[in-house]
């Protein structure tokens, strides 16, 4: 049987990739940020053009859409990725792709060793999408670190008036921070987890 490296270079080296961004854009994040929308006490508001916070408002519209006065400041209200990815362009579609190769780099560079199975890969993997030990934790900072550095490319700074709270060290972010970190994790996870078990189901 195929061992986990070269299983997982096999992935990094096809089209693959391609496959994971739009499973993880439009069977995790979409439908997450759905249920937010729906949610009537969430105050995201749906697609436009340009990201927007809730501290980018004043108190009169926050009143008029029923926000509670104690939600989060840095919550977003309209988000311009809320659109399935295939209607969003290419520059979409990359942004999308990184988190597969982050994930399959970081099981190679730092989780497998040299005598792990496919079943030794599918146990990892298990783990970390039902979010259980360090390996879990280190793969969320290591996603936040390969999206700070998308961002910075897209011409994005940590400073200035229009500086993203997704700049905070994952340490000091909150609920919202950390869950966008995860669902990267969990849907690139998921979608590889499903690939080993397909090999080792054959």
């Amino acid at each position: 049987m195929i061992s986990p490296h070269d299983f997982l270079l096999e992935i990094l080296t096809t089209k693959n990739i391609e496959g994971a961004a739009y499973a993880t854009h439009d069977g995790s994040w979409l439908p997450r940020m759905q249920q937010k929308l729906e949610d009537p006490c969430d105050p995201f508001r749906g697609h436009h053009h340009t990201k927007m916070y809730l501290r980018d408002y004043d108190q009169t519209l926050r009143l008029m859409w029923e926000i509670p006065s104690d939600a989060d400041p840095d919550a977003i209200v309209y988000h311009p990725l809320f659109m399935p990815l295939a209607e969003l362009g290419v520059d979409a579609i990359n942004k999308n792709v990184v988190p597969l190769p982050t994930l399959c780099y970081f099981l190679i560079y730092f989780v497998l060793e040299d005598d792990d199975t496919m079943t030794d890969l599918r146990h990892i993997l298990t783990g970390i999408i039902n979010g259980t030990g360090p390996v879990h934790d280190m793969l969320i900072r290591v996603h936040h670190i390969a999206f700070m550095g998308q961002e910075v490319r897209a011409g994005i700074r940590p400073y200035g008036d229009n500086i993203s709270p997704d700049f905070e060290p994952i340490t000091h972010r909150q609920q919202r921070g950390e869950s966008m970190d995860k669902w990267r994790k969990l849907g690139t996870s998921r979608w590889l987890l499903d690939r080993v078990n397909t090999v080792l189901n054959t």
